[in-house]
C-alpha cells in the first residue's frame, strides 16, 4: 500500500501528453491551450470614445462655452470623413473612433443643444473619456500562455485577438468498464440482490468535466474471460480505461488478474486513503488502467484524487487541483493510519471558507455524496476539531 502523494506522483509521471489539434472557439471551452496567443494588432486599433457625447479639440470645456456641431460619428464609422476645427464639436457614440485633433469627450449630460449650437453647462476636464489606441493590448503582446485553461473569459480574449480557432490538447478517450453480476442500468427494473449502477454515469460526467470523452460504457458480469476480452479490445480504442468495481481480492474480482494476464504492470494496488484504499493502477506501455472501488462514494473520492490528476496531466495541465484553506465547523475528524477525505458541505461567509463534514461517513451512503460539495482532507494519524484550519477540496459549487 502506497501513500497518497506517491500515487499522485506516479500517475502524473506515467501520463503521456495527448496530441495537439486545432478547434474553433465554440469547441474550445475547457480545453488546454497548446500555443501562446499573440496579439496581431493593437486593441483598440484607434482612439475610441468611452461615452456618448461630443468630441472637441480644446483641452477641457467650461460652463458657458459654445461650440458648433459639424457632424456625428457612430461606432463603426470612418472618423477621417470629418474635420474637427477649433470651436467645433462632433457628436460621438460610445465606441466610436475619436476624430483627429480631439482632446476631450464631453458627456451628453454636460451640455445642451439648440439646433447645431452646443453650450457647455458643466465642466469637463481635458483628456477624459477617451480610450487610447492600444489601451487594452498592443501588437506582439502575449495574451494567453500555452497550458492555460480556456475559460469563457479567455475565449473572449482570444476572439479579441482575432483568432477564430486555437491549437489545443486533444480530449482523452476514456473507456469506462463496470463489473459485477449485481449491476443494473439506471431505469431498469430492480430485483432481489441487484444494485443500480450509479457509479458509471457519475464517472462519465466527471470525465467530461476534466477533458475526457467517455466511450459507450461497458457493464460486465463476473466473467473472467469476458473481462479479459473487453480490456484487450478497449485498450486499443482508448487512451485510458477506468475500471469500476472488482478492486478487492475476492474470487469474483477479476479485473486486476485480467490486466496482469494481458501483460499490464500493476504499478500500485492499494493507496493509503479513506475511502478508496483498493484503488489501483496498471500500465502496458502507453496504455493505462485506473481501477476505482465499486462503492460509488469511494469511486467519487478516488476519481477526484487520482482520475483528475491523470486526465489533467494527459490533456496538458490547466487546472489547479490544490485544496483551499478553510475552517472546520462541527465535530472533530480523525484519520487513523490512512489520509481521510471526508465528504462535506462548504460555504463562504464573511470572506472566509468554512466546511462541515457529514456526521455519517459510511462510503455506502449516496445521499451524503449527492449533498456534498467538498472533501475535507485530514493527514494520516491526525485529528482536527472545531475552528481548526483544514484543507478543503471543492467538488461542487459553493452554496
Amino acid at each position: 500500500m502506497i501513500a497518497f502523494d506517491e500515487a499522485v506522483a506516479i500517475l502524473k509521471a506515467r501520463a503521456g501528453t495527448l496530441d495537439i489539434e486545432e478547434v474553433g472557439l465554440n469547441q474550445a471551452l475547457g480545453r488546454v491551450l497548446a500555443e501562446d496567443v499573440i496579439a496581431t494588432h493593437r486593441q483598440p486599433p484607434d482612439p475610441r470614445s468611452m461615452m456618448d457625447g461630443v468630441a472637441i479639440a480644446s483641452d477641457g470645456a467650461e460652463p458657458g462655452q459654445v461650440y458648433h456641431i459639424v457632424g456625428t460619428i457612430h461606432a463603426g464609422d470612418d472618423a477621417d470623413a470629418l474635420t474637427l476645427d477649433d470651436g467645433a464639436a462632433i457628436r460621438v457614440a460610445t465606441g466610436a473612433v475619436v476624430p483627429g485633433r480631439a482632446r476631450t469627450i464631453v458627456p451628453l449630460e454636460n451640455y445642451r443643444i439648440d439646433g447645431d449650437r452646443l453650450t457647455i453647462v458643466e465642466r469637463s476636464p481635458g483628456g477624459r473619456f477617451m480610450r487610447r489606441a492600444g489601451a487594452d493590448f498592443d501588437m506582439g503582446e502575449r495574451l494567453l500562455d500555452a497550458g492555460s485553461l480556456l475559460t469563457p473569459a479567455a475565449l473572449a480574449l482570444a476572439a479579441a485577438a482575432n483568432r477564430a480557432s486555437l491549437r489545443v490538447r486533444r480530449r482523452a478517450r476514456v473507456a469506462i468498464v463496470a463489473s459485477g453480476n449485481e449491476l443494473v442500468e439506471p431505469g431498469q427494473p430492480m430485483s432481489a440482490g441487484r444494485t443500480i449502477d450509479s457509479a458509471t454515469p457519475m464517472i462519465t460526467a466527471l470525465c467530461s468535466q476534466w477533458n475526457g470523452d467517455a466511450l459507450p460504457s461497458v457493464r460486465l458480469g463476473d466473467d473472467a474471460v469476458a473481462i479479459e476480452t473487453a480490456i484487450e479490445r478497449l485498450s486499443e480504442q482508448s487512451d485510458l480505461i477506468v475500471a469500476i468495481g472488482g478492486a478487492s481480492v475476492g474470487e469474483r474480482d477479476h479485473l486486476r488478474p485480467a490486466a496482469r494476464a494481458l501483460g499490464y504492470e500493476l504499478v500500485f494496488e492499494k493507496v493509503r486513503v479513506q475511502p478508496g484504499k483498493p484503488c489501483w493502477f496498471a500500465a502496458r506501455g502507453s496504455q493505462m488502467i485506473l481501477g476505482l472501488p465499486g462503492n460509488p462514494a469511494s469511486a467519487f473520492v478516488c476519481a477526484h484524487l487520482f482520475l483528475n490528476a491523470l486526465l489533467t496531466a494527459m490533456t496538458g495541465g490547466g487546472r489547479d487541483a490544490s485544496p483551499l484553506s478553510g475552517r472546520l465547523i462541527g465535530g472533530a475528524l480523525s484519520s487513523g493510519n490512512r489520509r481521510l477525505f471526508a465528504r462535506a458541505k462548504a460555504w463562504v461567509e464573511g470572506g472566509q471558507l468554512f466546511a462541515s463534514a457529514f456526521a455519517d461517513q459510511d462510503s455506502g451512503l449516496q445521499k451524503v455524496l449527492g449533498w456534498s460539495n467538498a472533501l475535507i482532507e485530514v493527514p494520516e494519524d491526525s485529528e482536527v476539531g472545531e475552528g481548526d484550519e483544514v484543507a478543503i477540496h471543492l467538488t461542487g459549487e459553493l452554496g
